[in-house]
Formats: C-alpha cells, sequence, structure tokens
C-alpha cells in the first residue's frame, strides 16, 4: 500500500511540473502509435495529400479522427460512423478543443438499408 501511494505522490508532483495541456490527448495503442507516425509523416509531406477536407468512415470512438485534427488542424475531418453511441465519443472530442472535427451519424456501404 505504501508503495503504490508513492508512485502515485510521484505521479502527482509530475503532473504539476508538467507543461499545462490545453486538450486531452488522443487515445492509442501500440499499432495506432505506428499508425500516427505514419499519418504525420504523410500529412506534413508538401504535396502527398490534395487540399482539402479528411473523411474518417467508420470513425468509430473518434481516435483516428482525433489523430488527424491534431496533425492537420487546418483541415475539416469529418467523422462518419453510424452508431449513436460512437458519435457521442467523437462529439465529447470535439468538446475537448478539436473545433475542425466534424461528427456525422450515417451508414456508408453500396445497398440503401437500415442496419
Amino acid at each position: 500500500m505504501e508503495r503504490h501511494l508513492a508512485v502515485l505522490a510521484l505521479l502527482v508532483l509530475r503532473l504539476q511540473a508538467a507543461e499545462p495541456v490545453t486538450k486531452p490527448a488522443c487515445r492509442t495503442t501500440s499499432w495506432e502509435r505506428k499508425f500516427t507516425k505514419h499519418m504525420s509523416d504523410i500529412l506534413q509531406t508538401p504535396g502527398m495529400l490534395l487540399e482539402g477536407s479528411i473523411v474518417d468512415c467508420g470513425a468509430e470512438t473518434g481516435g483516428e479522427s482525433c489523430l488527424f485534427a491534431d496533425l492537420a488542424p487546418e483541415r475539416t475531418v469529418h467523422a462518419i460512423d453510424p452508431l449513436p453511441y460512437n458519435i457521442e465519443s467523437v462529439r465529447k472530442i470535439v468538446r475537448s478543443g478539436r473545433p475542425n472535427i466534424k461528427p456525422i451519424r450515417v451508414g456508408l456501404g453500396s445497398a440503401e438499408r437500415i442496419v
């Protein structure tokens, strides 16, 4: 127990000494960190992508939309997903300081039907 409290105290001191963060970091897993590096390279290479919006089809809870919004804040990121829970998660990311994300609740597919 004492060891856990000591670790917690160190974390609190570290957080207090850190630079203030204006928005929370995007949630990532190990494979997403590799993806993030790759996308960062693409978005920061002049001429690699045409100007305009970024479309995240199947945005799920918004992890990649968050990434795209941070890497290219001058672009609009359209986060498309059919599930209400996922779109609400994306809206929370927008409220966290990423106004360039536009959540859209719709499904994309080859047939017009209700899923």
